[in-house]
């Protein structure tokens, strides 16, 4: 139930937060399903994720393992992408290197 908390005069509604065991079921199950974890911003919120996460399908570890090399193996390939610094693009060498 949200709590109501005095601020400047004005009376304003404060939702209680996500407790420490919500957080890290939601951390748990995201890990468990293969999914992003969330940051819920009230208990009430937390709790809704929690019961969709427990209905979806677990994935096995060895599909976990995998998927999270390949996405390591795409990083490595392609790191920086077109934001990478060339080497034609500089001149010098660490503190004295300027752009060319």
């Amino acid at each position: 139930m949200p709590a109501t908390q005095h601020t400047g005069g004005v009376m304003s509604t404060v939702h209680d937060a996500p407790t420490y065991e919500q957080q890290m079921r939601l951390r748990q199950l995201a890990d468990e399903k293969g999914i992003a974890p969330v940051t819920p911003r009230t208990a009430e919120e937390a709790e809704r994720q929690i019961a969709f996460m427990e209905a979806r399908e677990s994935q096995d570890s060895l599909t976990r393992f995998v998927q999270a090399r390949q996405v390591s193996r795409d990083f490595a390939r392609d790191f920086g992408g077109a934001t990478q610094v060339r080497d034609d693009e500089i001149d010098g060498f660490g503190g004295d290197a300027t752009w060319a």
